[in-house]
């Protein structure tokens, strides 16, 4: 029982901090994806066509 209760937590740990790592993985796609669009030097040639909807 109480091992269950563990593992259930760890669980929805992890599912929420895959959550945040994901959704900070869009942030800095985006975020490379404008300052791209701006003439910085990174090249973004693969991300910019997919996530510029998003912007």
């Amino acid at each position: 029982m109480g091992l269950g209760v563990f593992y259930t937590a760890l669980t929805i740990v992890t599912l929420i901090s895959l959550r945040k790592s994901i959704s900070y993985g869009f942030l800095m796609m985006r975020t490379i994806g404008l300052s791209g669009k701006s003439g910085n030097t990174f090249d973004t040639t693969p991300t910019y066509p997919v996530f510029h909807p998003i912007v």
